[in-house]
């Protein structure tokens, strides 16, 4: 019999350096081994002078070092290594990761914000076991990070929208330094500043009815150590612990007036961690206001959960049915961005379903990697967005508000691409030659804007018209499509052949739309 897969996922963060071992226990389970987490200093050198000092470095790769020799012991087979806002926003990273690579002989990646976030989206989707029933009555996730604090609000079951706010804890310490020593109410100062920040969010959050709160990150876990009660185990025995709304509100006060050192005491960790203490739970109190939960939930689950998930369950139904559970998030997502602002939902909802359905009967033509579908119906759904600032140069407001908005797990590269299929929709623009994209990646946005082109165009009058349709592609010579439609596809036709042109330019075949 074969010996079950070891993996190990590592997150190298700002307050923590944190490694999970497990091993496959059964189909879609994992078997915990070994959760290890040594303290790192990068946070506080990054956020309060830039950069990543020598000695901070020296102590990340001796513990490294360690958790290389722990996976040694364990015989780990593979692992995958994440570095996050701590060397991200560090001025010096390209050394400082230069100098772990080589001190410890690994491969450490330097993840982007967004996916950061979405491996946590991973880690809790598939590491919580209530969550598909927290999702349907109402939930909203906070990740409280070093640089900044992720909120993501759910209703009905789908991810309504997602927010980052750059308050995280150490951002906090950065930002209100000068006023630490000066000010004899610091806490208070404090707790302005963060419902300052969140204001208008918790304005935001008050149209939903939101019955649990799930809180990650900061110092949640050694609250919840202090005052959590333990709830039921979830999938890969992560414990799911809890506090009470009341227990939160009472003891509130109490941290505010206390000094780091006294909380140092009281809850048996160091004055950095202490003083770490109040911005959390300030974050917290603020945001379970905008709530009716009555407990806050505090699952442990982190990137590195994530990371594991998708190295060991990646052959799994489980992860198929998160990438479907992902992409309908993101869908939802964009759907409620385009109707806070007021777009032809029907137009939107029209466009996404054609540019879906053309991308699945021309992929044999275009052959894209099946990911890049959804960058397509981002855009056919956000396409028009612009309209809401301006009908003149719509394209470039589409394009500047969608680069500007928050997407869960999105790549800044796949933002570019979502944000530049809009820019160049229109029936008078052309996809220019991009510097800032490589020759894949600029054929790629070609590709997909040709299918957005002929998805718009087939509503050009915004009325649904076509139902559905069949492709033929006629080997080195043309492709037919024909609609099942109903009423006049006049104003239809003459859009369609007009964008034809670029569709042809690209793919080497004209495409005539009969029937």
């Amino acid at each position: 019999m074969d010996k079950p897969l070891i993996a190990a996922g590592i997150d190298i963060g700002s307050n923590a350096i944190k490694m999970l071992i497990a091993e496959l226990a059964g189909p879609g389970q994992l078997r915990i081994l070994e959760d290890v987490k040594l303290t790192s200093p990068i946070g506080d050198d990054t956020f309060t002078h830039g950069q990543i000092h020598s000695k901070a470095t020296f102590e990340v790769c001796r513990a490294m070092k360690q958790m290389s020799q722990l996976m040694k012991d364990y015989k780990v087979k593979t692992y995958r290594a994440c570095a996050t806002s701590g060397v991200r926003e560090a001025s010096n990273r390209g050394y400082f990761l230069d100098n772990l690579r080589r001190y410890t002989d690994m491969d450490i990646e330097l993840v982007d914000s967004s996916v950061e976030r979405y491996l946590t989206y991973v880690g809790l989707n598939i590491g919580v076991e209530q969550m598909p029933q927290l999702r349907e009555e109402g939930l909203l996730v906070v990740e409280i990070g070093s640089a900044g604090v992720q909120l993501s609000v759910y209703a009905s079951g789908r991810l309504q929208f997602s927010e980052y706010v750059r308050i995280g804890i150490l951002k906090l310490k950065e930002v209100l330094e000068s006023l630490r020593g000066e000010s004899l109410h610091y806490s208070n100062v404090l707790q302005q500043y963060i419902e300052s920040q969140l204001d208008m969010l918790r304005r935001r959050m008050s149209s939903y009815t939101i019955n649990h709160l799930i809180v990650l990150g900061g110092e949640a876990s050694t609250l919840a150590n202090k005052y959590g009660e333990r709830g039921t185990s979830s999938v890969g025995s992560l414990p799911l612990r809890s506090i009470a709304r009341t227990t939160l509100q009472r003891h509130l006060f109490e941290w505010m007036q206390a000094g780091t050192a006294e909380l140092s005491h009281k809850f048996h960790i160091d004055e950095e961690r202490a003083s770490q203490l109040i911005p959390t739970a300030i974050i917290m109190s603020e945001l379970l206001k905008a709530t009716a939960a009555e407990r806050l939930l505090l699952p442990d689950v982190s990137l590195r959960h994530g990371v594991l998930h998708e190295m060991l369950l990646s052959a799994h139904d489980k992860s198929a049915s998160l990438q479907a559970l992902y992409i309908e998030d993101m869908t939802a997502s964009a759907f409620h961005a385009a109707e806070r602002v007021q777009l032809d939902m029907e137009h939107s909802r029209q466009v996404r379903r054609l540019a879906s359905k053309l991308f699945d009967r021309l992929n044999s033509l275009f052959r894209m990697d099946p990911s890049r579908k959804l960058c397509l119906e981002l855009a056919a759904i956000l396409h028009d967005i612009g309209k809401t600032i301006s009908q003149e140069g719509h394209a470039a407001n589409s394009y500047h508000m969608i680069k500007a908005m928050d997407w869960l797990g999105l790549s800044e590269k796949d933002k570019e691409l979502v944000a530049s299929m809009a820019l160049y929709h229109p029936r008078s623009a052309q996809v220019p030659l991009r510097p800032d994209m490589s020759e894949q990646e600029q054929l790629v946005l070609s590709k997909l804007t040709s299918i957005l082109k002929l998805a718009d165009a087939l509503d050009i009058a915004h009325q649904q018209k076509v139902k559905d349709f069949t492709i033929h592609i006629k080997k080195g010579t043309y492709i037919t499509m024909i609609p099942t439609y109903e009423g006049s596809l006049e104003l239809e036709r003459w859009a369609f052949q007009h964008e034809s042109s670029f569709f042809e330019q690209v793919s080497g075949y004209p495409i005539l739309l009969k029937g």
